[in-house]
């Protein structure tokens, strides 16, 4: 398995969790190392940057490999200069050469969660069961990179787009002081309403009675 990552402690990191080849792409040129690592290609790469990095990992691959992409992570840098900047990975993307694709047997697979589990809801409840079931077994886990206070979501955004993140993202969402009050004030006006609710309704109740009653009298 080979991983990539931007930084030193990161690659410390992906080979503590498991990762045989990890590379630092800002110190090496990843497609180099990859061909020094497997000349022959790899089968599959999961690519969530996007971008030009797609064609570099079609590059990669060998007869019958393919290339998932998920994400477009490199796309999400902000500022003006930065947009034209990206220009260039967003013509690549779409500049994909088909036929080459058709004549040296190589696939790429777009996915969208999102998309699957409107259309096709079946998939992803079976993918996602079977997925559960290696957390269960432990042959799966999730590494913990950085908890949010939910009020705090446009950091944990932040977080990610400047890939200061090295695993999932936690927002927390923490009642204080006020919300408990507020709960608790609401709480009671709901018990008041009911209470209220519940005295009118006897009084309905005695109305009617002294009425039967006034009837019966006369």
């Amino acid at each position: 398995m080979i991983g990539t990552c931007g930084s030193d402690a990161k690659v410390e990191m992906i080979t503590n969790l498991g990762v045989h080849h990890p590379i630092n792409y800002n110190k090496q040129d990843y497609p180099t190392a990859v061909k020094e690592i497997f000349p022959d290609g790899v089968d599959i790469v999961l690519n969530s940057l996007g971008g030009d990095t797609i064609k570099k990992d079609l590059d990669l691959l060998r007869t019958g490999g393919r290339v998932i992409g998920f994400g477009a992570a490199s796309l999400s840098q902000r500022g003006f200069f930065n947009s034209i900047g990206l220009i260039p990975k967003v013509l690549s993307m779409v500049t994909i050469n088909s036929i080459s694709l058709l004549m040296e047997t190589k696939s790429l697979c777009g996915v969208n969660m999102k998309r699957i589990g409107d259309e096709r809801p079946e998939i992803l409840r079976e993918v996602l069961l079977a997925v559960m079931d290696l957390f269960e077994s432990g042959d799966c886990y999730s590494h913990l990179s950085q908890t949010f206070d939910w009020k705090d979501t446009n950091k944990a955004h932040l977080a990610m787009e400047q890939r200061k993140t090295t695993g999932k993202v936690v927002l927390q969402i923490i009642k204080d002081d006020n919300d408990n009050e507020n709960e608790n004030n609401n709480n009671n006006n709901n018990n008041n309403d009911e209470s209220e609710a519940i005295a009118n309704e006897n009084e309905n109740e005695n109305e009617n009675e002294n009425e039967n009653e006034n009837e019966n009298d006369g």
